[in-house]
């Protein structure tokens, strides 16, 4: 048997630049509308927080946007989310490097949510 050791890399993964929209990824599937509510709470000038539901099951698909009213309140967002956990998930957070709110493309045109891998999103429950 042979063991390989990994060391921790400290090195963190790349983030995209500031924008008014957070992505927040790894929500746990069960959480409700009152615990995205709690989540937010706290956190100023948000517009809108969207849930992505997956279109043919209707079910979450685990990752949210919310839309800040400028730059500057995101970046405060961002840094209030980082470490958080919900449910024993560590949330994910990154700058959104979608497409400014309101102008997302039409249907067949791409997929929302296509920045972080996704096959197929929806814009979802709002908060």
């Amino acid at each position: 048997m042979i063991v390989n050791y990994m060391t921790a890399s400290s090195a963190k993964r790349a983030t995209n630049p500031p924008s008014k929209t957070l992505f927040i990824g790894n929500l746990a599937f069960e959480m409700t509308d009152a615990d995205l509510n709690k989540l937010f709470r706290e956190i100023k000038n948000v517009i809108d927080v969207r849930v992505a539901i997956d279109r043919r099951t209707g079910q979450p698909r685990g990752f949210a946007h919310a839309d800040f009213v400028d730059v500057k309140s995101a970046v405060a967002g961002m840094e209030q989310l980082q470490g958080k956990e919900v449910y024993s998930r560590p949330l994910r957070v990154d700058y959104s490097a979608s497409q400014t709110r309101g102008t997302f493309p039409p249907r067949g045109q791409g997929n929302y949510g296509e920045e972080h891998g996704s096959d197929r999103g929806d814009r979802g429950s709002r908060f």
